[in-house]
Formats: structure tokens, C-alpha cells, sequence
């Protein structure tokens, strides 16, 4: 079973409500920063650029790895949620941070309460 996980927008929490995230990819990395790729279920619709249903999220904060979105985000973890610009390169295990736009921050979680965040 793929590793999923809830997905927020911690920025404006009450934007949109919480989103299954599945890995899809947990080998990825934007420069030298790893992270996973993700589809995102429902998609969100109501984002500038459109509706997200992948994207990449990268830990946003010191002393929190990718091994913890890896394992499935047991506690909350706050990432970066990245829309790949070029939908051929969504299958690359490389990008550049010309690849990519920083969509939102968000929060993930194991738990659907988000760590009583939600």
C-alpha cells in the first residue's frame, strides 16, 4: 500500500478542506533538498494556476526529513507544496527551482485531525 497522508493549506487553513496526499515518488530532490511527489485526491480547484492534483512537497523546516513524509508523516510536518511547471518532468527524480513555484505552504499529517490542527 502506497504511503498517504492528510494534506492542509497552513497558510489559509480554512481554504480549501483537508486532501488525501498519496506518494507516488519518495525519491525525488529540488537541488539538493529532497522531497516526494504526490497526487493530491480530490484535486484543489481553487488555486490561482489551477487545480493541483500532484505536486512535490519538500520539509520546510530544520531537523524534519523526508524520512518523516517517507513514513508517513506520524506527526505533523510542515512543507513546502510545489507545483512542477512542465508536466514531463513530474516523472523526473531531479528538479531545478526553475522546474517548479512554491504553490502554498501546507501540513501534513497521518491523522486526519492534523495533529488537532483540523
Amino acid at each position: 500500500m502506497a504511503t498517504e497522508f492528510y494534506l492542509i493549506n497552513d497558510d489559509e487553513p480554512g481554504s480549501f478542506k483537508r486532501r488525501v496526499a498519496r506518494v507516488t515518488r519518495d525519491n525525488v530532490r529540488l537541488g539538493k533538498q529532497a522531497g516526494v511527489m504526490v497526487t493530491i485526491e480530490p484535486p484543489i480547484e481553487n488555486l490561482k494556476d489551477g487545480p493541483l492534483a500532484a505536486a512535490l512537497l519538500l520539509p520546510r523546516h530544520a531537523g524534519v526529513s523526508v524520512e518523516d513524509l517517507r513514513g508517513g508523516a506520524k506527526r505533523p510536518v510542515s512543507v513546502f507544496v510545489c507545483r512542477v511547471l512542465d508536466k514531463a518532468k513530474e516523472t523526473e527524480n531531479q528538479l531545478s527551482k526553475e522546474d517548479v513555484s512554491i504553490t502554498f505552504w501546507g501540513l501534513v499529517s497521518g491523522s486526519p485531525d492534523l495533529g488537532g490542527r483540523r
